[in-house]
């Protein structure tokens, strides 16, 4: 009786061995995983990386990170990139300033307007669109002659949100005949909604309608 208690104690100290070992090991991989801390520099200074994952994990802290301090180092940290050399970081910059639709980075977004490189006109379009502003209506219209479609398409939706139908309708009846058909479709839509079905073509109405199935 005495031997199996014995048996039966070494049993049970090598279960809580092995159970304390697998603990050990899980909180040790655990904190090997746990990303480390950075300040609102370092994680925009990954937006250029050329690992997606990076990407991703800078965007999710640069778009959801709460808290007034931390949300203003965030938005002064990101305006300051709009002027960064890399142009993946001014694009995703401008993008993730959309999504946070902060007002203080209208004027240099609108700068941004005049980005050499046609995605990054892209993104600040896109962003001023979302925030929109009456701040930023002169360079949107500057936009709607820009070279990248979407660039016009951002600047149409941007200017449907802030300017006025009287001066807007004018011009997007013109933009009807714009190079580019999505940009022609655009302006359709908004003219169609103001009331202005008349003036679109046909070939244009049915293209929206094609869209829409």
């Amino acid at each position: 009786m005495e031997r199996e208690k014995i048996i039966g104690s070494k049993i049970i100290l090598r279960a809580l061995v092995v159970l304390f070992t697998i603990t050990c090991n899980v909180n040790c991989y655990a904190e090997k995983e746990k990303p480390a801390v950075k300040s609102a520099e370092e994680y925009i200074a990954d937006l250029k990386s050329e690992d997606i994952r990076t990407v991703d994990r800078a965007l999710e802290y640069l778009n959801e990170t709460e808290g007034p301090i931390i949300e203003e180092t965030i938005v002064s940290a990101l305006i300051t990139a709009l002027n960064d050399p890399s142009v993946a970081v001014r694009g995703r910059s401008a993008l993730v300033l959309g999504n946070k639709k902060d007002k203080r980075a209208v004027p240099g977004l609108c700068e941004l307007l005049k980005d050499p490189n046609d995605w990054v006109r892209s993104m600040a379009a896109y962003s001023l669109r979302e925030i929109a502003d009456e701040s930023s209506e002169g360079a949107l219209w500057d936009a709607l002659e820009d070279k990248e479609k979407w660039v016009r398409i951002y600047a149409i939706g941007a200017l449907s949100k802030i300017g006025t139908k009287e001066k807007l309708i004018p011009k997007f009846r013109e933009m009807l005949s714009d190079r580019n058909k999505d940009v022609q479709i655009e302006a359709a839509k908004l003219l169609i909604q103001w009331g202005e079905l008349k003036v679109v073509p046909p070939s244009l109405l049915r293209k929206i309608e094609n869209k829409k199935k």
